[in-house]
């Protein structure tokens, strides 16, 4: 059946014409670099701060040393609640940033609720390590790399989870 349905011809027709795109989209304005130039005073979107320091081998494993536990989670942790998908209240701290960068709380958008961010904070600006506990199925869902990126932008070393 496949066969019969999945001819070779149709996709060598579309993706002929992938890169002349249509009219409209034709006529947006866009840079020919290689690279995202992002806006430092951007407020929507940032340049991810975990490719600052990566080098092309990769750096010998540390041993973290005092540590302290950031988050002490139950079972069923999943990548909805780890996300940046919430709405932003508008008596939060990044409300408040976004309101001294001269954005309208109409303008929010939505973030992951981080009410923990001002304590990783403290513990960035001391130099403290954090983990995270977590029972079982940490992380499930389907932004599962955010599980990672996530903890580790607020200096989450380890997670230390059931399954």
């Amino acid at each position: 059946m496949e066969q019969k349905c999945v001819i070779p011809v149709m996709f060598k027709e579309v993706y002929s014409k992938i890169r002349f795109g249509n009219e409209r989209w034709n006529q947006l304005n866009a840079s020919n670099d290689l690279l995202y130039k992002f806006d430092a005073n951007s407020t929507y979107i940032k340049s991810p701060p975990y490719f600052d320091q990566m080098t092309p081998t990769l750096p010998k494993i540390k041993s973290i040393v005092n540590a302290r536990v950031l988050l002490n989670l139950g079972d069923s942790v999943t990548t909805d609640h780890i996300s940046p998908a919430g709405s932003i209240a508008r008596n939060s701290p990044a409300a408040k940033y976004l309101i001294e960068k001269g954005i309208a709380p109409s303008a929010f958008n939505s973030y992951g609720s981080r009410s923990i961010f001002d304590a990783s904070e403290v513990y960035r600006r001391e130099g403290t390590p954090l983990i995270i506990l977590s029972g079982k199925d940490y992380g499930c869902g389907s932004s599962r790399d955010w599980a990672a990126k996530g903890p580790y932008l607020l200096g989450v070393r380890a997670v230390i989870a059931e399954s």
